[in-house]
């Protein structure tokens, strides 16, 4: 019971990490791009 609830909370973690990393890689490239474009 207790090890299936850890299962849970570490693939829980896992993909919200994985979403912001994700978020974040967008982030970097929208950012990049547009310095490229403002330059």
């Amino acid at each position: 019971m207790l090890k299936n609830f850890f299962n849970f909370m570490n693939f829980f973690f896992f993909n919200l990490f994985t979403k912001m990393r994700k978020k974040a890689y967008l982030i970097d490239i929208f950012l990049n791009e547009s310095k490229k474009i403002l330059k």
